[in-house]
């Protein structure tokens, strides 16, 4: 794939629940100070993926936390539903770019819980 919506993607993250993730480029129509945003492309068509991608997105605007990236922007393409979001360079807690400290692990296993 080699984008959605206005979004062009650089290269594939990985996959997830119910989707696929990539590093792309910001449009200019984003008001963030960043030139990449990861995108997550919701698996699947229909009306289950819609209602996948509401839960996600309702999840998203639940929960505040440091440890949880900012959405930016969400739509439907093709029947295809997407999100794009904070790219955090620095990986996740499952793949880090680096092996992280026992203290900032438990600060965010706490703070998810």
């Amino acid at each position: 794939m080699e984008g959605i919506a206005d979004y062009e993607f650089v290269r594939p993250l990985g996959t997830g629940n119910h989707g696929e993730f990539y590093l792309a480029r910001r449009p200019r129509r984003l008001p963030v100070e960043t030139d990449l945003v990861a995108v997550k492309v919701v698996g699947g068509t229909g009306k289950d993926a819609f209602r996948r991608a509401t839960r996600e997105l309702k999840a998203f605007a639940t929960v505040r936390s440091p440890y949880l990236v900012t959405l930016y922007d969400a739509g439907q393409q093709g029947g295809i539903f997407y999100y794009s979001m904070e790219y955090l360079p620095e990986g996740s807690l499952r793949l880090p770019a680096r092996p992280p400290s026992r203290e900032r692990i438990l600060r965010a296993v706490a703070c998810a819980a």
